[in-house]
């Protein structure tokens, strides 16, 4: 059994630390919590980084 689940959609997110864009791509559940797997994308190149949290890149509208 994988401790990785792959998102079937990448969700568009802002890095809690940093403030920037990234993309959460998938969940790491090898941890007691599960983290989420994330893709940041900048002038230094492309890196992943496991995270607790996100925010959202846009509020949901209320529908």
């Amino acid at each position: 059994m994988s401790d990785v689940i792959p998102l079937t959609e990448q969700i568009k997110a802002i890095h809690p630390m940093t403030g920037k864009p990234c993309t959460v791509v998938g969940v790491d559940t090898s941890y007691a919590m599960p983290r989420l797997i994330i893709i940041n994308r900048g002038p230094g190149g492309v890196s992943a980084e496991v995270v607790d949290s996100v925010e959202n890149e846009e509020p949901r509208s209320a529908a």
